[in-house]
């Protein structure tokens, strides 16, 4: 009635564990709620997270969990999430017991809606007081309205012992950095594979099709490509003089060169890139067996990281750059591996008799790697923690779930996760499911058969093979388009990263 404020919603993490502290702090502006938690434990034992929630996401006036956000430096006892606030498009979450500038100095963090991805609430900044010291608790309390927001530090000494203090910042101030020429420069692009010609190779094309050409002639399409994190240079393998080697390729098709050269076998997989563009992992048989190894990006310093028994293959780094997934057959089946980016730390995270051989995904905020395995008697797809906890079938149908293994099947901020399957006849159609495993939905339905799906960077379309063409659609299964021509046989659509 009016004027009633009657309840319409009890909001609960997705995740809830006891004493996370979940509601500590609250706040809301327009259709966007925000809710903390700085006992959760995710990033450590009382790291902290907050929880964002959207008034319709799930159905009319649902309060739908549409991300949980934690620190990109999360630490143990840093309690994020002690304090909230959200204006319009921006939140800001306080960790008083964030240790950066001293011990419990406290910082505050920034996140925008659509940052890396559609609705994603990805961190755009972190703020520090600008005299920090230990013990102010810098983030106990914030405040944002439009673009300025305000951070309290109840015990800062400035003004006497604890006397406290308030820092005020504004969006836009200060010096902003240069953007790169390569990022002012380069067109959004699709490559993919295709066998016209005869062979398989490489190619590249704009968004809507149009301008496709060819990369290198000598590129061996039945492999993977992968672009650089800049978005300048494409590498993939060539095979020449009877072995593979690795080659790279600026995007616009010019200045190919050869990074490995020897008689063994060098491939790459999807990841082979460090997120900063300056290392790339492959693997190699030169040493009798396949192992996992790191060079420069220009081919320099070859070294050899892994040095087991049996092969060790398809190395993929994480989204921070600490830590690469391989896959191994050490134990007699094929496992997934992490290690530390400079090889110590090999532990096996899958630890099951059965053969993880599909493609293995880091998720965007790198705590989660998504593959498909038979292990429970027929292709499913399962997520586990990168430490070899939680792991935990997310699909659970009788029918065959695979993931592609050219693009990412997350999508930008890591709430679903676009995968192949056959639950609905012989051939294989695309869905789309939650990251927990909930809410799959059909979007493709082709006679022919639907494989390889690729998220935009932006999250906002899927691109896709179908009937051995390249198509493309919306995020939600509307508007499909067909790029290249059914008759050449083209298949593992990859954008270019930043469009």
């Amino acid at each position: 009635g009016v004027d009633n404020w009657g309840e319409v919603k009890k909001l609960l993490a997705s995740d809830a564990k006891a004493d996370d502290a979940f509601g500590s702090s609250v706040t809301v502006s327009g259709d966007t709620a925000v809710v903390g938690a700085f006992d959760d434990n995710d990033g450590g034992s009382l790291a902290g997270a907050a929880y964002v929630f959207q008034r319709d996401e799930g159905g009319v006036d649902n309060w739908g969990e549409v991300k949980k956000l934690l620190a990109s430096d999360a630490q143990a006892d840093d309690w994020f999430g002690y304090s909230v606030a959200v204006s319009g498009d921006t939140a800001i979450v306080g960790a008083q017991g964030e240790d950066a500038a001293g011990g419990d100095a406290g910082a505050a963090y920034v996140f925008q809606r659509d940052q890396g991805g559609l609705d994603n609430w990805g961190e755009v900044k972190k703020l520090l007081a600008s005299d920090a010291q230990a013990d102010d608790l810098f983030g106990q309390n914030v405040a944002i309205s439009g673009d300025t927001a305000i951070v309290g530090a109840r015990l800062e000494d400035a003004a006497g012992g604890d006397a406290g203090a308030a820092y005020v910042f504004q969006r836009d101030s200060g010096p902003s950095p240069s953007p790169r020429p390569s990022d002012q420069a380069l067109p959004c692009r699709i490559a993919f594979a295709s066998n016209r010609g005869g062979s398989s190779r490489f190619y590249v094309m704009s968004w809507d099709g149009s301008n496709q050409t060819l990369l290198a002639s000598d590129a061996d399409g039945a492999q993977r490509l992968a672009w650089s994190p800049d978005g300048s240079t494409i590498l993939f393998p060539v095979y020449r003089n009877g072995n593979h080697e690795i080659s790279v390729v600026n995007a616009d098709g010019s200045g190919q060169r050869y990074l490995t050269n020897n008689p063994a076998d060098d491939l790459p997989w999807h990841t082979p890139w460090s997120p900063d563009g300056s290392k790339i992992a492959f693997a190699s048989d030169r040493d009798g067996n396949f192992e996992i190894y790191v060079m420069n990006a220009d081919g320099s310093s070859q070294t050899n990281l892994t040095h087991a028994a049996g092969d060790d293959l398809h190395p993929t780094w994480s989204p921070d750059g600490s830590k690469i997934a391989f896959a191994a057959d050490r134990d007699g089946n094929v496992e997934i591996y992490v290690m530390n980016a400079d090889g110590s730390g090999q532990a096996n995270v899958t630890e099951s008799p059965a053969d993880e051989v599909g493609g293995f995904w880091w998720s965007p905020d790198g705590r989660t790697i998504a593959f498909y395995s038979d292990q429970d008697g027929d292709n499913e797809i399962y997520l586990v923690s990168a430490d070899g906890s939680n792991l935990s079938n997310i699909t659970n149908h009788g029918a065959d779930d695979l993931l592609g293994d050219s693009a990412s099947p997350w999508s930008p901020g890591g709430t679903k996760i676009a995968f192949m399957s056959t639950r609905g006849g012989e051939l294989f159609d695309i869905y789309v499911t939650d990251a927990n495993g909930t809410g799959v939905t059909r979007l493709t339905s082709d006679p022919a058969g639907d494989w390889f799906p690729a998220w935009s960077p932006d999250g906002s379309k899927i691109a896709f093979t179908s009937g051995w063409a390249i198509q493309v659609m919306n995020a939600d299964g509307n508007g499909q388009a067909r790029l290249t021509d059914p008759q050449f046989g083209s298949w593992g659509p990859v954008y270019s990263p930043g469009c």
